[in-house]
């Protein structure tokens, strides 16, 4: 079977970690199967990049496992691309508890033109635990991309804050479900969730499920959803001042995605 991957960073040690695409397992050439698991002393920080890609594997099936324990204020910095552009179903969880005074960020940037399931479990079990969740997904044609996030705030004066956003090519499915839980002890929680979401064709479709569970009396929370299309109007600005329709369609979709440009790769292309 695949073998697993463990790391501990002692206490007041920095690394960074870069982890690129697995291969199958020899006994199962059919499966591409990974998984990591991190603990993090008090103080510790770790900058991890993970690559997953779909299209350098021979399996039928991708998976792949990560889970994170941060230890008093230990910071972790997790970046995942993942890219399946063959007809190869995806699915990733990654699962982070996070201690006192700890920080953790996440971002996915997902390509897909096939189907692939994410999942993000994030448990922030005492105070001052804070994590921030960021995503950009572009489903490109018929590509399936269900993600689903759920954040518990186990104890008071916790933070978190969810970003996500999509772009849908034609006949694309981006499946957006966020959940919110406060217990009845997490007083001072502060929580935040935002999807937003670009159609670039009538037959792409977004489902968008914000979701809030809310047990405690004093908490700053709130949740949102937008999905739209490119705007007419200024396309044909762009037009009239010499710009191409495909040179005015990339400069929109640049701008909604701007603030996550720093987090791209630099040979990401529109």
């Amino acid at each position: 079977d695949p073998k697993p991957l463990f790391l501990y960073l002692p206490p007041h040690t920095k690394a960074t970690l870069s982890i690129g695409p697995s291969s199958p397992s020899s006994e199962l050439d059919h499966l591409d199967i990974s998984s990591f698991y991190i603990h993090l002393g008090p103080h510790a920080e770790l900058t991890c990049h993970r690559t997953l890609d779909g299209s350098l594997t021979p399996a039928s099936l991708q998976s792949s496992w990560m889970y994170i324990t941060l230890e008093e204020k230990a910071l972790c910095h997790l970046q995942d691309h993942v890219k399946n552009s063959l007809s190869i179903p995806s699915f990733h969880h990654v699962h982070i508890d996070v201690k006192q005074d700890a920080k953790a960020t996440y971002f996915q940037l997902q390509e897909s033109s096939y189907l692939t399931y994410t999942d993000l479990e994030i448990h922030l079990l005492e105070e001052g635990a804070d994590i921030k969740l960021k995503g950009l997904d572009w489903t490109r044609s018929k590509g399936r991309h269900h993600i689903h996030t759920k954040i518990s705030h186990l104890s008071p004066s916790a933070i978190s804050h969810q970003h996500f956003k999509s772009i849908v090519g034609a006949s694309g499915l981006y499946d957006f479900a966020g959940k919110i839980y406060v217990a009845p002890r997490a007083n001072k929680t502060e929580s935040y969730q935002l999807n937003q979401n670009l159609l670039l064709d009538e037959r792409g479709r977004v489902l968008s499920r914000p979701n809030l569970e809310i047990f405690a009396d004093d908490v700053k929370a709130s949740h949102g959803s937008t999905t739209g299309k490119l705007d007419e109007e200024e396309l044909f600005y762009l037009r009239s001042r010499g710009l191409s329709i495909s040179q005015a369609r990339a400069l929109q979709i640049r701008g909604f995605i701007e603030e996550f440009a720093r987090w791209l790769p630099p040979h990401f292309q529109l």
